[in-house]
């Protein structure tokens, strides 16, 4: 009875958070110590001022250790506050060195993150389609039109048919519809494009499908997809509007698809902010012809092949098409780059350049607000020796 007052007794020093876990171990020991001794003999009673004396030193410890992390973490914020304190009255002594320092690190990191957040944007951000890293862009290259240059409608079917290192191919050439279903008629920046598009961007439409392969199809019905801004813009949002049909200068489409807020067209086209998608069977284009030369190409790599294998490949086939077709493909290679590459061209470069550039100002900057302090504390010597 007196061991466990005493140890109701020591337990008082603990830190209240631990008090009820330390006096519950120390008890359930006690317990353990008088079932292995005799109840009344004199060895009991030593044992047992032994353990409470031992429990009493253990208590002390805690509330020992508990003091010394206050005053250590007591002691440091009040350093803090010493530093920040003497830094402050430093600095108003001296307003122009202040004033020079502040300057000179805010012009190095400000243009540092100013550069940063235009290569982040541009170059670093990632492309807003499902596996961007597969995506490429091919085009059809000779001495008159280097680089990818556009590409002829029966090249691409031969393309499409042939390939097996691409999953997808599909062709895009840019277009104008004339809307005149309002009273207030518009000329819409538009695309054709074969079926799969919008599959190979893993981007499906929000409403309704896509363009497919039965769309490409001579005689298939008009259908359109809608940019998500049109949607809103011109049809108030309707959410009724797939199945609709839409008049235009020459003919009837019928809405079968509404692309959602976040697709964003791929800036490697040559059209930019298309607000209709339709099939390239409704432009009346001749899609298998070899001497006219107005599509731009993009594929799809399988995951299992890499941008070197898809190029030999995509040689080899020019190879062929060049034996079997001598007069429109002679003297023309197959060219293929990852639509990152051509979606940040020249910019991406220049970019780098002006961010390493940058840097280096902002190094310079951190030497010149070092060189004010060792100034400064030159001058200071005297100070500092008394």
């Amino acid at each position: 009875m007196i061991g466990r007052l005493l140890l109701r007794l020591w337990s008082r020093r603990v830190p209240l958070a631990r008090r009820d876990s330390w006096l519950e171990e120390w008890d359930a020991e006690l317990s353990e110590l008088e079932r292995r001794t005799h109840p009344t003999g004199p060895m009991q009673r030593l044992r047992t001022l032994r353990f409470v004396w031992g429990a009493r030193a253990h208590a002390r410890a805690v509330a020992r250790r508990r003091r010394v992390n206050d005053q250590r973490y007591d002691g440091t914020t009040t350093m803090m506050g010493h530093d920040l304190r003497f830094a402050l009255r430093s600095f108003r002594r001296a307003p122009g060195f202040t004033l020079v320092a502040v300057l000179t690190l805010a012009l190095g990191i400000g243009a540092t993150t100013t550069m940063f957040s235009i290569l982040n944007g541009v170059v670093l951000r990632p492309l807003p389609y499902d596996r961007p890293e597969e995506l490429v862009m091919i085009g059809s290259s000779s001495e008159r039109f280097p680089g990818l240059a556009p590409v002829a409608p029966g090249d691409f079917l031969d393309w499409r048919e042939r390939s097996t290192t691409l999953s997808h191919v599909v062709a895009i050439e840019g277009w104008t519809l004339d809307l005149i279903d309002t009273d207030q008629p518009a000329r819409i920046p538009s695309a054709a494009v074969t079926g799969g598009f919008f599959t190979m961007l893993g981007t499906p439409p929000m409403l309704g499908r896509g363009i497919g392969a039965a769309d490409e199809v001579e005689g298939a019905e008009p259908v359109v997809v809608l940019s998500h801004g049109l949607w809103e813009r011109r049809y108030g949002a309707d959410p009724a509007i797939v199945g609709r049909r839409i008049p235009t200068a020459d003919r009837t489409f019928t809405v079968v698809g509404v692309l959602g807020p976040d697709f964003e067209t791929p800036e490697a086209l040559w059209t930019s902010d298309v607000e209709l998608w339709l099939p390239t069977s409704q432009t009346g284009s001749n899609m298998t012809t070899r001497g006219g030369r107005f599509l731009q190409v993009m594929g799809r790599m399988r995951p299992d092949a890499s941008i070197f294998t898809a190029r030999q490949e995509m040689t080899r086939i020019g190879d062929a098409l060049a034996e079997e077709y001598p007069a429109t493909n002679r003297d023309r290679r197959i060219l293929m780059e990852p639509l990152r590459t051509e979606t940040v061209g020249e910019a991406g470069r220049a970019l780098g350049l002006l961010m390493g550039a940058t840097a280096f100002l902002l190094l310079i900057a951190c030497v010149n607000v070092a060189n004010l302090f060792m100034a400064r504390a030159a001058d200071r010597g005297r100070e500092m020796a008394v």
